[in-house]
């Protein structure tokens, strides 16, 4: 896991199904616990983080436009991949830099779908690493 700064775990859940998206992109109301799977790091006396909704897929990887060419996005994928089992993600049907990436670092498309997580006219490509589909 890559940590927003130095530190160390207080408290993890590692026992949460995914929630389901309702309706108009909010959570199911009768969820007891929001954050789903966590960890908390405590990084000085009165400085916290949480890192929540920890899935065994990319949520998302973005590059500043500043920083591309410099291998940070291969890095951290290669980290994902290698080592926290990541073999998933979405990626913009229209994000044709990030399509080209996703393919060049060895992902295949496996679906597609109209909309994106939260209902909106965006249309997502689902890929897997690895995968080698017709």
């Amino acid at each position: 896991m890559l940590a927003p700064a130095d530190g160390v775990v207080i408290e993890t859940a590692n026992h949460f199904k995914d929630s389901e998206v309702i309706g108009n992109g909010q959570t199911d109301p009768l969820i007891q616990d929001i954050r789903g799977n966590y960890i908390v790091m405590q990084h000085a006396e009165d400085e916290f983080s949480i890192l929540a909704h920890l899935k065994p897929g990319i949520e998302m990887l973005f590059v500043h436009a500043d920083a591309r060419g410099k291998d940070i996005g291969k890095t951290l994928l290669n980290y994902a991949v290698d080592n926290l089992g990541a073999k998933f993600v979405d990626v913009n049907e229209q994000n044709g830099q990030g399509v080209g990436f996703y393919m060049h670092m060895g992902f295949r498309v496996i679906g597609q779908s109209d909309f994106d997580g939260q209902g909106g006219p965006f249309p997502l490509l689902h890929l897997e690493f690895g995968s080698f589909s017709s």
